[in-house]
């Protein structure tokens, strides 16, 4: 058996596609994800790491293209974050829905049906209505934006996405233009000198408002009315200007700390119907049109209520309201106390009086309340805890509508649940994140009346 060298070149055929959208091939017997590749390639690759279990290739030269290949919409390469730019997106889908039910399989929920990926219309252009571009200078000494390289904080320069509407692209490239005249400074993540560390943007879809939020590190930016008078002379549209200030040295883009320089602080949107309000730190579902389908889903799942939900990491209270308005008691927990004064907020703009927002940790519900007849989950990517999950199990709910945005982590709490009397034989997924490796996912745990859960 050969082994493989480093930057030695070989014909192979691509037999898969994995979920991180590599290409993988075999040689020698030993497995090789091929950067680029797309399965059924037929393809000359180049060895550019080889490790004690697998190596790591790039796609040299394609002699035969895979069906399911496409030509990419994005012309950056290195940005990392569309891994399935090059394939078709009903092929992602099914990657998608393989991944999901091969992990549940695996876990020993092998008779769990994974349903065909349910997607948004606008499919996988313009879709994200929130972006956050990282500032640098280039080697001329000029500032531009863009996103981080796969793994690393190198900034690729970017002008345009086109997962992100096209007014982000434009509204970038006149920021640097007057960056580069008023001779705004560039945070240096090494000194943690200068004063520009990212632009953040987001976007109401069916308001037209446009939030600006310029991170500085530093207490504030020489001439906010200029920049507001230029800014918004060029983009009408943008309804709120706001500075973060985070003078910290860390990874985490945006700080609490939050000054409004222009409007009011946020933006509105209406997703299934309902209005809300989005201030900086919201959480809000990036793709409005894909979260529509998805809470459709949940909401069809659920089926009437008349007695309590509770609406777990309720955020501003998107889910909830979206979902649940007609329920006899909404109840939100959420963490972050500016999401529950964001969610009062949205109750109110909704004229609903039936909903009640608590700040606490999920797992301190039962401080509040022990009964519902609906608990809605909608966790981090780190899924539920088992405080969280033992408190949904003892308070006896009829379902559990349970969100999540990692299908490992929502399949772990799957097993747990079913452990515990709670079973589904259905999962939706929804593709919320077209062209990434993302995928979101839907379940309705119905509680089993022949077992007594109480502990």
């Amino acid at each position: 058996m050969g082994i493989l060298q480093k930057n030695q070149k070989y014909d192979v055929e691509i037999t898969d596609t994995n979920n991180l959208g590599y290409g993988v091939c075999r040689i020698n017997g030993q497995v090789v994800f091929v950067n680029g590749g797309v399965k059924g390639d037929v393809c000359r690759i180049k060895i550019i790491k080889v490790l004690k279990s697998y190596a790591v290739a790039i796609c040299d030269e394609i002699y035969t293209p895979s069906k399911h290949r496409v030509s990419p919409k994005c012309q950056y390469k290195q940005c990392g974050g569309c891994v399935f730019h090059n394939i078709s997106l009903e092929y992602e889908n099914e990657l998608k829905r393989d991944y999901i039910k091969n992990s549940a399989i695996k876990a020993g929920l092998k008779d769990i049906k994974v349903e065909n990926v349910l997607c948004a219309d606008n499919e996988d252009c313009g879709y994200r209505n929130k972006a956050q571009y990282p500032l640098t200078v280039d080697k001329n000494g000029r500032i531009c934006a863009g996103f981080y390289a796969s793994h690393t904080h190198t900034v690729v320069p970017c002008d345009s996405c086109y997962i992100a509407p096209e007014v982000f692209s434009d509204i970038i490239r006149k920021l640097i233009e007057y960056f580069e005249k008023e001779k705004y400074t560039v945070y240096n993540e090494i000194t943690q000198k200068g004063l520009l560390r990212h632009v953040y943007l987001r976007y109401g879809e069916q308001s037209g408002q446009i939030m600006l939020c310029l991170v500085v590190n530093g207490k504030g930016i020489p001439n906010e009315d200029k920049l507001v008078q230029y800014i918004t002379s060029e983009f009408p549209n943008i309804a709120t200007i706001c500075l973060n200030f985070n003078t910290e040295n860390t990874n985490v883009v945006l700080s609490p700390n939050i000054k409004t320089i222009f409007g009011s602080g946020y933006i509105e949107d209406i997703l299934c119907g309902k209005r809300f309000c989005i201030s900086p730190l919201s959480f809000y579902q990036v793709n409005r049109n894909g979260a529509e389908v998805l809470y459709n889903k949940a909401k069809e799942l659920m089926g009437d209520v008349s007695g309590d939900v509770i609406d777990l990491y309720c955020g501003i209270g998107t889910v909830g309201i979206c979902i649940a308005s007609d329920a006899k008691r909404l109840i939100g927990v959420e963490i972050v106390p500016q999401a529950v004064e964001d969610a009062r907020i949205n109750a109110e703009l909704n004229s609903l009086k039936n909903c009640s927002f608590y700040a606490g940790d999920a797992s301190e519900i039962s401080q509040i309340t022990s009964k519902a007849e609906c608990i809605i989950v909608d966790p981090p990517r780190k899924g539920l805890s088992n405080d969280v999950i033992d408190y949904i199990v003892s308070a006896l709910p009829k379902k559990v509508i349970y969100i999540s945005c990692d299908p490992d982590t929502l399949i772990r709490d799957m097993v747990i649940f079913s452990q515990n009397g709670y079973t589904t034989d259905t999962l939706y997924p929804v593709n919320m994140f077209p062209r990434t490796q993302h995928v979101e996912s839907v379940v309705c745990l119905t509680r089993r009346l022949d077992v007594d859960m109480r502990r």
